[in-house]
């Protein structure tokens, strides 16, 4: 199993290139950088920032495509792949269906959506001059002018059961975010997809990203509740039903943050909640937690963010706790 770390879009640069120079290159693969939509700065930017001051695997994780068309994915990838000499990884989804309502972007067909974005931009990259037409697009001859030099992984960032047994058909690899109880039905939803075209889960990088804190002291995880709520918030009740919380809770929670806004939400973030949405404790606690999921065939995982309360002193311990383990 590997062990990659995670930042969003919205971080600033100096502390970036704190965090990258605090990671131990000898033991994290991955650097993954989740989309802020609702920030200034933008994840293709961002990831193409990181590619220059790391030698790790940079990964967005995810952008949404029906925020960005796929013309536009296709050649972002490309360019960052050509930065990083073929270490960028693309993450694509639906996105934070909470951001996206409220610029007025409309989630239609996210299943053949999904589909048809993989698929179109495999043929954009192998260099074929592209004409296709649906409600979402319409191609006219499109293309990049000449094949790009090998394929760039997708990634599918998805949580419905149907969307993942989709990324076990058509994608290179799964980034699964949600409750620890229901991150093994989401594996056992890839490998069906993966069965029904004649793969198997080993053809498809799993990657578990959740929220990660190292800390000895229950005050510290006030952050922590705010970022719980935030995430349950955005959730679907389709998935929180195939954990250990109670939707109820949840439904109440939503509530809250309607009214009070997200401090009134992440005081009714109970123990259940944080201990099904967040790796917490300290550094040895992280990474044996973050160990027992290979048992359900997790190939990378990731830490961060919260980190700690000291970002960089908290990677080198993680990382340290890594090597021992």
């Amino acid at each position: 199993m590997m062990l990659d770390i995670g930042v969003t879009s919205s971080i600033q640069r100096d502390r970036l290139i704190s965090i990258l120079r605090s990671i131990d290159e000898n033991v994290f693969h991955c650097v993954w950088i989740g989309e802020d939509l609702d920030k200034p700065y933008d994840v293709f930017v961002k990831a193409s920032f990181t590619l220059m001051n790391t030698y790790l695997n940079v990964g967005i994780g995810i952008t949404s495509i029906f925020f960005r068309d796929t013309p536009t994915i296709a050649r972002a990838a490309a360019s960052l792949s050509e930065v990083g000499r073929g270490r960028f990884r693309l993450g694509i989804g639906v996105g934070g269906l909470q951001h996206l309502r409220s610029m007025g972007v409309k989630v239609e067909k996210p299943i053949s959506s999904m589909r048809e974005t993989a698929t179109l931009l495999r043929r954009i990259w192998r260099g074929e001059i592209v004409s296709h037409r649906s409600s979402r697009l319409n191609l006219r001859r499109y293309s990049l002018c000449c094949p790009y030099s090998h394929m760039i992984p997708i990634f599918f960032g998805v949580r419905g059961l149907r969307l993942l047994e989709l990324a076990g058909e058509v994608s290179d690899g799964v980034i699964l975010s949600g409750p620890k109880t229901y991150l093994e039905e989401a594996v056992c939803a890839v490998r069906r997809g993966a069965e029904k075209v004649n793969r198997s889960i080993e053809d498809i990088c799993v990657v578990v990203w959740l929220p990660t804190m190292l800390t000895l002291e229950r005050k510290h995880l006030e952050s922590a509740r705010r970022i719980v709520a935030f995430i349950l918030a955005d959730t679907p009740l389709s998935i929180l039903s195939l954990s250990r919380i109670r939707v109820d809770d949840v439904l109440i929670l939503r509530r809250a943050l309607a009214e009070g806004g997200l401090d009134a939400a992440a005081r009714l973030v109970d123990d259940e909640m944080l201990n099904e949405m967040i790796f917490y404790g300290d550094a040895g606690d992280i990474c044996n937690s973050l160990l027992s999921l290979e048992r359900i065939h997790v190939d990378e995982v990731v830490y961060g963010p919260p980190f700690g309360v000291d970002e960089a002193e908290s990677i080198i311990k993680v990382a340290e706790a890594w090597k021992r383990i």
